[in-house]
């Protein structure tokens, strides 16, 4: 009996306190989902800051700035949501674009300069080599790998897509043919090209034409890249690079276009980019 005696009063006391614990369940579990709403809140803000900084970003007004935080933070949530989900081949992270909405990107980046070429106006001719009969594995050819395309590019906020799509195609069959990769200048079709728009649009087939007439085009980093239409100036006395001519593929003929990039990098232009968006930098799972 003394035994029990004993032992009640420390049950009673485990179970008071308990039952204090249970009470305030609801509370710890409220304070604990502040406290990690709060400390995601400070690791968002330092990465908008150590972003903001890395890329230089500054806004008009404090209205501004919130609305980029809202679209950065939209962006962070979808990468971390696509990471997590698993199963692909690549995962993303942020890049210099993580301060727009998908739209906003689609509206400047994604085709929006394209300009269709009018019936008649183009030079167009097809591919007439069997890449396949000479023994090429299509699936096989990368130009990356090959050392034919440069580092990745900003165009900035300036409808030059088409510009660069041609660069790059030249860019490419000038390291086919002389083992030289050389970054060559988009700027100089922004501002020289006759029949294209500046940061108004065109097509790829029309910065061919210039550079072929023009009989040649510039290095990079002789005529940079600023993003807006200036005058035109020639500055380097000797062309980086040349070419004699191009072709057209039919449209809409994927087995023609897998023989083309299987002699060099093309220029495709798109006026709308469908599925995961390059709003974010992908790294490939290998």
């Amino acid at each position: 009996m003394a035994s029990y005696l004993l032992k009640k009063p420390m049950a009673t006391a485990v179970a008071l306190a308990l039952l204090l614990i249970v009470a305030s369940m609801g509370q710890i579990s409220h304070a604990l989902v502040a406290l990690q709403r709060s400390t995601e809140m400070e690791d968002i803000g330092e990465a908008w800051n150590k972003w903001m900084a890395e890329h230089s970003r500054t806004y008009r007004d404090e209205a501004e700035k919130v609305s980029r935080l809202e679209a950065f933070k939209a962006n962070l949530d979808f990468i971390a949501r696509y990471n997590t989900a698993g199963g692909k081949k690549f995962s993303l992270a942020i890049n210099g674009f993580a301060d727009l909405t998908h739209d906003e990107f689609v509206a400047v980046h994604a085709g929006s300069s394209f300009k269709p070429v009018l019936p008649g106006s183009g030079r167009k001719k097809v591919l007439g080599v069997n890449i396949t009969a000479l023994g090429v594995d299509l699936k096989a050819v990368d130009w990356r790998v090959r050392g034919a395309v440069t580092d990745v590019k900003v165009q900035g906020q300036c409808g030059s897509s088409w510009a660069f799509s041609a660069v790059a195609a030249v860019e490419g069959i000038h390291q086919i043919t002389t083992g030289n990769l050389v970054s060559l200048s988009e700027q100089q079709l922004v501002d020289c090209d006759p029949h294209s728009n500046g940061c108004d649009g065109g097509v790829p087939d029309n910065p061919f034409r210039y550079i072929i007439d023009n009989g040649g085009i510039d290095r990079d980093d002789e005529y940079p890249y600023k993003a807006v239409q200036g005058t035109c100036s020639n500055i380097g006395t000797t062309p980086a690079a040349r070419i004699r001519g191009f072709q057209d593929l039919p449209k809409g003929d994927e087995a023609a276009l897998a023989m083309a990039v299987a002699r060099q990098p093309v220029s495709c232009h798109r006026r709308v980019i469908t599925g995961t968006p390059i709003l974010f930098r992908w790294r490939l799972h290998r």
